[in-house]
C-alpha cells in the first residue's frame, strides 16, 4: 500500500477536481495562505483537515490516524493536540484520544504537558464531553499517582462523577477516590461529600453516610463561621446554605438508615428554617425554601414510619398533589404498616394505578435514575411483606420479582439477598412461570455477588 501523507492528499484532490488554491479556499472556507502553508511542508491544522475530509466526501475523523502519525514526525505542541483532542471528543472518537496520549507517554512518562492536560480535561468535562474527559484524567491519574497532588484527587473524582451511572465502575471508582478526597480544594470536596454520601445511602452503607454527613457539617459551618460567603473566593457551585443545610440532611438520613426515626425527625428539624443564614442571595433564598419544604415532607414521612397513623390522611393528601413522590410514600406507608401491624388497603386503592409500576415506568433524570430505582426496590420488598401477612402470597411473589428485576439493574446486593431469602420462605405461594423468573433473576445476579462483596468497603475512608 502506498502511503500518502495529508499534504499529498490534498494536492490529489486538486489536481483530480481542478482546483488551485484559491478555489479550493473557497469551497473549504478555509484561508488559502493557510492551505498554501499545508503544501508546502507545515503541519495541516486540525480545522484545516476537517475541512478537507468533508469536501473530499469522507466520514468525520477519515483522516485523524493518519494526522497522528504526522504530529510526532517532529515534536508535538499542545497548541495542535488541544483542538484536534477537542475534535475527537465532538465525534466520539475516544480511541484516537488514547492513542494520541500513548504516543506521548513514550516520548516523555512525566509528561511536562501535564498542566495542560488536566485543564483540557476540565473543559471537556464542563462542555459536556465527559467520556472524552475521562480518558484524560486517567492519563492525569497515571503521572500523578505518586504525587497525591490536588488535580490527582480532582481527577478521581471527576471519573467518579463519570461513572456513577455504571454500578461497576462507580464502585471502582469511589474505592480510588475516597482516600484522597481531603486534597480536593474546598468548593469540589463539599459537592464530593454530597455525592459520594449519595452512593453509599444507595449501597446502604450507613457508617460511611455518617461519616461524610461529619465531614460536611464541619466544613460548611468552618466556611460560614469565616464568612467566606462574603467574598465568595470560592466559586462555590451551589450557594454556601444549600451545603450547610445538606449536612442536617446528611444526618437525618443515616438515622433514617438504622431505623432511628425520632432522631432522623430532630435532624429534618434542624434545616427547616435558615432563613437566618447570613448573606443570602436570591439562589440562597430559593435553597432555603426547598429545604422548608423537604422538612415538612420529611418530618411528615417520619411520623408515618414512628407509626403515627392519625397522620395518615394528610401524607396521603400531600403524594396525591405530588405524583413523583408516589412510590417513595407508598413504600414508607407500607413500612409503616409491616411494623406496626395495621391494615392499609383502602389507602393501597387510591393509588390503584402505581401498585404495578416497573422500571420503565418511572419518570425519571438521569442524574436521579439510582434513586429512583431503589426507592422501586424497596417499595416492591415493603410490598411483598405487606402482601404475605395479608394472606395474599401470589401478589407478594410478584412484588418479589420486580423487586429482584430492579435491584439488579442498580447493583443493589443487600436488596438482592433479601428478596431471595423472602422469595425462599414464601415459595409455596409461586407458579412454576414465577419459579423460572425467580431462577433467571438469580443466574442474572450470582455472578456479580461473587465478583464484589460490597462489605468490605465498609470504613476504609479515614482521611
Amino acid at each position: 500500500m502506498i502511503y500518502h501523507d495529508i499534504a499529498d492528499l490534498i494536492k490529489m484532490y486538486m489536481d483530480q477536481e481542478q482546483l488551485n488554491i484559491r478555489a479550493l479556499s473557497r469551497k473549504m472556507g478555509i484561508n488559502a495562505g493557510q492551505i498554501s502553508k499545508a503544501l508546502t511542508g507545515e503541519l495541516v491544522s486540525s480545522n484545516l483537515l476537517d475541512a478537507f475530509t468533508k469536501v473530499a466526501g469522507k466520514p468525520e475523523g477519515y483522516y485523524y490516524l493518519q494526522f497522528i502519525n504526522e504530529i510526532f514526525l517532529s515534536k508535538p505542541h499542545w497548541k495542535r493536540l488541544k483542538p484536534f483532542i477537542e475534535s475527537c471528543a465532538k465525534i466520539d472518537r475516544l480511541d484516537l484520544i488514547k492513542v494520541l496520549m500513548e504516543r506521548l507517554l513514550e516520548l516523555n512518562d512525566d509528561l511536562k504537558q501535564i498542566d495542560a492536560i488536566f485543564e483540557c480535561a476540565e473543559e471537556l468535562y464542563h462542555s459536556a464531553y465527559s467520556a472524552a474527559s475521562a480518558v484524560l484524567y486517567s492519563i492525569v491519574i497515571q503521572i500523578e499517582r505518586y504525587n497525591q497532588s490536588q488535580r490527582f484527587a480532582i481527577s478521581l473524582f471527576r471519573l467518579f462523577q463519570i461513572y456513577r451511572s455504571d454500578p461497576k465502575q462507580a464502585l471502582m471508582s469511589v474505592l480510588q477516590f475516597m482516600p484522597y478526597r481531603s486534597y480536593l480544594p474546598e468548593s469540589i470536596l463539599l459537592e464530593a461529600l454530597i455525592s459520594t454520601g449519595h452512593y453509599f445511602w444507595l449501597h446502604n452503607d450507613a457508617d460511611t453516610v455518617n461519616q461524610l454527613a461529619e465531614e460536611l457539617m464541619q466544613l460548611s459551618h468552618a466556611l460560614y463561621e469565616n464568612h467566606v460567603w462574603k467574598t465568595n473566593n470560592l466559586d462555590l457551585v451551589q450557594p454556601l446554605v444549600y451545603y450547610y443545610g445538606q449536612s442536617y440532611l446528611m444526618k437525618a438520613i443515616y438515622y433514617e438508615m438504622i431505623e432511628d426515626y425520632q432522631s432522623a425527625m430532630n435532624w429534618h428539624m434542624e434545616y427547616e428554617d435558615l432563613s437566618w443564614f447570613e448573606g443570602l442571595d436570591e439562589k440562597g433564598k430559593i435553597q432555603v425554601d426547598r429545604y422548608s419544604h423537604f422538612a415538612y415532607v420529611n418530618k411528615l414521612q417520619m411520623s408515618i414510619k414512628l407509626g403515627w397513623k392519625e397522620y395518615i390522611p394528610e401524607y396521603v393528601e400531600f403524594l396525591k398533589k405530588n405524583r413523583q413522590e408516589i412510590v417513595h410514600g407508598l413504600e414508607s406507608l407500607l413500612a409503616s404498616a409491616n411494623t406496626y401491624h395495621y391494615n392499609i388497603d383502602e389507602v393501597l386503592k387510591e393509588f390503584s394505578e402505581y401498585l404495578t409500576i416497573e422500571v420503565e415506568d418511572l419518570d425519571m433524570e438521569e442524574y436521579n435514575q439510582a434513586i429512583s430505582i431503589s426507592r422501586l426496590v424497596k417499595y416492591n420488598l415493603e410490598y411483598a411483606i405487606y402482601a404475605f401477612s395479608n394472606k395474599t402470597g401470589n401478589l407478594g411473589i410478584q412484588k418479589l420479582l420486580s423487586s429482584m428485576k430492579a435491584a439488579i439493574q442498580i447493583d443493589e446486593k443487600s436488596s438482592l439477598l433479601k428478596a431471595i431469602s423472602l422469595f425462599e420462605m414464601n415459595r409455596v405461594y409461586a407458579t412454576k412461570e414465577q419459579v423460572t423468573m425467580y431462577k433467571n433473576l438469580c443466574n442474572l445476579c450470582r455472578r456479580s455477588i461473587d465478583e464484589d462483596d460490597q462489605k468490605n468497603y465498609v470504613g476504609r475512608f479515614g482521611a
